[in-house]
């Protein structure tokens, strides 16, 4: 488990997990616009498998925000952690693959702003969670606009 669920305080404050996850956000947004061509391709491609596994009835022509919402609006804060923990370890191999990592993480973190908002109780870090699941649900709506856009071109 992530652990950081026990850790909340009585007002619900999630300052370590919240400065993690935005770190961790920027840190992937950051290397998926500085990837090239082929990294992006890889990266949107397993993306796209990943949610199609996660959301069977996944709509690519729509966007990924609604749809994850709808879907981990349905799952316990212990599968959303675990769901984290599971990408996150999958993504350990940052060096041997970058874009195994970037997508992997990429949607461990959708997973752990999921829940660090579904376990929130105060306003503000709600607050905060949602807006950086908001932006980061379109980083990743670019990885798989990306895959989309390419494929069209080479039918």
């Amino acid at each position: 488990m992530l652990n950081w669920i026990s850790g909340l305080t009585s007002d619900g404050r999630l300052d370590g997990p919240m400065h993690n996850a935005e770190e961790a956000v920027k840190a992937l947004g950051t290397q998926w616009f500085a990837a090239d061509h082929e990294a992006r391709l890889a990266c949107g491609q397993l993306v796209i498998e990943a949610i199609q596994k996660l959301i069977p009835n996944y709509d690519l022509s729509r966007n990924l925000y609604s749809q994850f919402f709808f879907f981990a609006t349905h799952q316990s804060t212990t599968d959303l952690e675990e769901g984290a923990k599971w990408f996150n370890e999958t993504a350990a191999a940052k060096d041997e693959d970058p874009p195994l990592f970037i997508a992997m993480s990429s949607i461990g973190q959708l997973f752990n702003l999921y829940a660090i908002n579904a376990a929130a109780k105060g306003e503000k870090t709600r607050q905060a969670s949602g807006t950086l699941y908001t932006t980061h649900s379109r980083t990743v709506n670019d990885m798989i606009q990306y895959v989309l856009y390419h494929r069209a071109f080479q039918s």
